[in-house]
């Protein structure tokens, strides 16, 4: 759920005039209202995908730089292109459940914390960043990661694949070229 930001007309008003709010987030928050106003399943289902988006930007990388955002938004759409995971964006963020505690795919998913967006700004520009990289508007700077975690962690899995870009606080990593192509292979074949 989006959290409201409550403010009265005149402060809205001023709040969009500050400094404080670039011109690009303006526009990507004034095209995600409209996403939301507009009818039909098909922007409601793109709007959905985008907020999921958004909201593992923001919850995983809020205080990273653009650069490290848009490798965590990356990451959701490698997995998303693959068929080792679920084939949405919605269903790559929340992979794992909810209910089991640390088991999800997204730490902040299933950490057992409040998703209350706290902080506007970063949620907007967790919104513009999602746009691009949901439009495939921005380059892959993981180079095709599909995983990646803290620097400051060193989980088990690491070795099952190739480290690639550190970018941020974050490490990420693509799958070894022989179990790629398995892969590949085994979801053509059930293709045909």
């Amino acid at each position: 759920m989006l959290a409201k930001l409550k403010l009265s007309s005149d402060q809205k008003g001023s709040w969009l005039k500050s400094k404080h709010f670039s011109r690009g987030i303006k526009a990507a928050a004034a095209a995600f209202a409209i996403l939301y106003l507009i009818n039909g399943a098909e922007v409601h289902a793109a709007s959905e995908e985008l907020k999921c988006l958004a909201q593992n930007i923001y919850f995983e990388a809020r205080s990273e730089p653009v650069e490290g955002k848009l490798a965590v938004a990356h990451v959701v759409m490698n997995r998303v292109a693959s068929p080792r995971f679920p084939n949405t964006v919605c269903g790559v963020v929340h992979q794992g459940g909810y209910a089991v505690r640390h088991r999800c795919q997204f730490s902040w998913w299933c950490d057992g914390k409040s998703e209350t967006i706290t902080n506007h700004r970063a949620w907007l520009e967790s919104l513009e960043l999602a746009h691009r990289a949901y439009r495939d508007r921005s380059d892959d700077p993981t180079g095709n990661a599909l995983w990646y975690h803290a620097a400051y962690v060193s989980p088990s899995w690491r070795s099952d694949f190739v480290e690639g870009p550190k970018i941020g606080r974050h490490i990420f990593y693509s799958e070894r070229a022989s179990v790629a192509s398995m892969v590949e292979v085994a979801s053509n074949q059930s293709i045909n």
